[in-house]
């Protein structure tokens, strides 16, 4: 009478298609750089990563008295350095003076 493949066709590219929509991404290899503030809360219980907390602790410390703080970008070979130091340990610098 009719075709049943003819009806299922579409139905079935719609999941597929809704199905790698609602994939969740893996932010497992990551702690600082690239994970949504909601998973870091999840994670560590505050609102934003460590590392972010104890620099601004040190900005509010160290920044009335200095000047030019935010006016030289940084060298890319150090910015590097740190990330991925700050990605194997995101508390590291916190015991920094």
């Amino acid at each position: 009478m009719f075709d049943v493949h003819y009806k299922l066709a579409p139905v079935g590219r719609f999941v597929s298609r809704l199905m790698k929509r609602s994939k969740t991404p893996d932010y497992g290899d990551r702690a600082v750089f690239g994970v949504p503030l909601a998973v870091c809360q999840q994670r560590h219980g505050q609102p934003l990563p460590l590392c972010v907390l104890y620099a601004m602790r040190r900005l509010r410390r160290v920044a009335a008295d200095a000047v030019g703080v935010f006016r030289k970008s940084g060298v890319r070979s150090r910015v590097t350095a740190l990330r991925q130091q700050l990605e194997a340990d995101p508390g590291q610098f916190r015991r920094r003076p």
